[in-house]
């Protein structure tokens, strides 16, 4: 959860208040979904309801986009790079960013039961960000190994990358993060996923999940939704290191990568992006 404040210039009734306007906002990352929250102390503004409330709220409504912006920045949306990033750079544009903050459900603003404040809350979602950020038409294309082993046929990937792992490059180990467009390495360091490979209808990148979720009672031992998503065979991997300037990045052994690339029905996976990574439940809630 994190806490951000605006001041806003409201004129009501030939009286103009200078108001700070609370923004809490919150990311699942096991639903994609951003949660932006404003609130305004009205309860000094001498607003005569229920008229003043609808003049206040429209202002607040107004405002929306300014407030929402900062946090759609902050998205980490790949090892390297969060949105306000991209834009520094040039890869996505101002009036791209804020399009980016269109919520998909919103609860129209109400005053608090002490009658204090007015509260409104909005849901953005992080598939809509992740499709508008995939601009490529076709996907990269995946070499098999020269020497490819005999492996089955799988219907998803699961990577295990629960608790601290060590971090390439480095002398430490932490807890990997998501992002929007995670890679997956090899232990050899050969790039074996990014967003480029991911087929532009697949909408977005990997999934994730806490590790309870990867384990249940059920034909493929997924919870009810991924199995939807990576089938009754998928392939579970160990994750061996964590990997970027952010630690978004997985790496896993060279044998399981081998798996993946050994059939064009694995590697398609892949394109299709019938990936899960299995994240400490700390990192999935912020």
């Amino acid at each position: 959860m994190k806490k951000l404040m605006l001041i806003l210039f409201i004129a009501l009734g030939g009286a103009a208040f200078a108001q700070t306007a609370e923004v809490k906002t919150s990311i699942d990352w096991t639903i994609m979904e951003l949660a932006v929250q404003t609130s305004l102390d009205v309860s000094a503004m001498n607003i005569r309801l229920p008229a003043g409330k609808v003049i206040v709220e429209g202002m607040l409504e107004s405002q929306y986009a300014d407030m929402a912006r900062s946090a759609i920045l902050g998205i980490q949306a790949d090892s390297s790079h969060t949105l306000g990033g991209l834009l520094s750079a040039g890869e996505i544009s101002l009036h791209e960013a804020d399009a980016f903050s269109t919520p998909i459900r919103r609860v129209p603003a109400v005053l608090s039961s002490d009658l204090t404040r007015l509260v409104a809350s909005y849901t953005i979602s992080l598939r809509n960000i992740g499709a508008g950020l995939l601009k490529h038409s076709r996907p990269a294309s995946i070499r098999p190994p020269l020497a490819a082993p005999q492996a089955p046929t799988y219907t998803g990937i699961v990577i295990l990358a629960e608790g601290e792992l060590p971090v390439h490059g480095r002398n430490t180990s932490t807890l990997v993060q998501p992002c929007l467009f995670p890679r997956i390495w090899d232990s050899d360091m050969n790039l074996l996923y990014d967003k480029t490979m991911t087929a532009p209808q697949s909408v977005m990148s990997v999934r994730y999940a806490p590790s309870t979720a990867v384990f249940q009672d059920t034909p493929s031992g997924m919870d009810e939704g991924l199995d939807r998503f990576v089938g009754e065979r998928p392939l579970r991997i160990m994750a061996v290191g964590a990997f970027g300037v952010s630690p978004t990045d997985v790496i896993i052994s060279r044998d399981d990568a081998l798996l993946i690339l050994s059939s064009p029905e694995n590697r398609q996976l892949l394109q299709e992006a019938r990936i899960v990574f299995a994240l400490s439940d700390e990192v999935l809630k912020k």
